[in-house]
C-alpha cells in the first residue's frame, strides 16, 4: 500500500484511547496525545484532554496553530525541529495560550530553549 495507508494502520482506535485515558486516571497521570490535524485535535479535546501539545513539525502551520488556540486549551509547543525564527513566529501569535498563563514569560523561555537547542546542535557538527 501507500504511505497514507501505512500511517492510517498505525492509528489507535477510539476504544484504545478510552482505555489509555482510564489507565492514566488509575495511575494519577494526565493523559496526553499529540494531534497532527484538526480532526485528531477535535477528537482528543472531546475525550477531555486538558492541554494540547503542538508537534514541532507544525510550527509553521499557522491555520492549525490558530485552530488549536481557538480551543481555549493551554498549549505546549514542541520546538525540536524548528528554527529559532519559526519558534519566535509561533509563540508570537497573540492567540496562543500557555499553561502558565504568563504568555510573555513562556515565550521568552521557549525562545531561550530553542536558541540553546540550536546552539547544541550546531556545536555537535
Amino acid at each position: 500500500g501507500d504511505q497514507f495507508s501505512m500511517i492510517r494502520a498505525l492509528e489507535l482506535p477510539e476504544a484504545h484511547h478510552v482505555a489509555l485515558i482510564e489507565r492514566c486516571k488509575t495511575r494519577g497521570i494526565e493523559f496526553m496525545s499529540t494531534p497532527f490535524d484538526r480532526d485528531s485535535a477535535r477528537f482528543l479535546i472531546e475525550l477531555g484532554m486538558k492541554r494540547v501539545k503542538i508537534p514541532s513539525g507544525e510550527l509553521t502551520n499557522r491555520p492549525f496553530l490558530e485552530f488549536l488556540a481557538a480551543s481555549g486549551k493551554p498549549l505546549i509547543l514542541s520546538t525540536g525541529m524548528g528554527t529559532l525564527a519559526e519558534v519566535e513566529r509561533a509563540v508570537g501569535l497573540r492567540s496562543l495560550t500557555f499553561p502558565s498563563n504568563k504568555g510573555a514569560e513562556a515565550r521568552a523561555k521557549m525562545a531561550r530553549a530553542a536558541k540553546g537547542n540550536r546552539h547544541r546542535a550546531q556545536s555537535v557538527k
